[in-house]
């Protein structure tokens, strides 16, 4: 967790120098986090806030997936979004050239991405390990993407 907040304070820094520089500044960061939207390294620390806080430089568009109960990882039979797409405000200005929506991420979550949850059922990410055991899979997390437009 230490390590997750300090790398969350130099991202912080980065973005925060970008930003005084071009207030409107379009910036984009995406990635595995290992950490959900309202954990203090997201949420406090980076200031990755929900698309519908009037507040903030960064949008977490993860955020309203993850609040309905949506995720690219799947613990203990419970999904969560560990992995993450953060944007500058600046990204949600529909009259810019280049654009997305508040509600613009997405989990990619095809059929052959997935196999059944034989312990908590319903459906898990297809790992490519389970253990030291090759499951030929692809990941333990699922892909997400976000629309722009321009």
């Amino acid at each position: 967790m230490l390590k997750r907040r300090a790398a969350a304070i130099i991202n912080e820094k980065n973005i925060r120098r970008i930003l005084a520089a071009n207030p409107n500044g379009k910036i984009i960061i995406m990635g595995d986090f290992n950490d959900y939207p309202d954990n203090v390294s997201m949420n406090e620390v980076l200031g990755a806030v929900d698309p519908e806080t009037a507040e903030g430089d960064l949008i977490n568009l993860m955020f309203p997936l993850h609040k309905s109960g949506k995720g690219t990882h799947k613990h203990a039979g419970k999904w969560g979004a560990l992995d993450q797409l953060i944007i500058s405000r600046a990204l949600l200005d529909p009259t810019s050239k280049f654009h997305t929506k508040a509600d613009g991420a997405t989990i990619f979550s095809l059929p052959f991405l997935l196999e059944e949850d034989s312990k908590f059922f319903g459906y898990q990410p297809f790992r490519t390990y389970a253990g030291m055991k090759y499951q030929g899979g692809y990941s333990d997390h699922l892909p997400v993407y976000v629309d722009f437009y321009y």
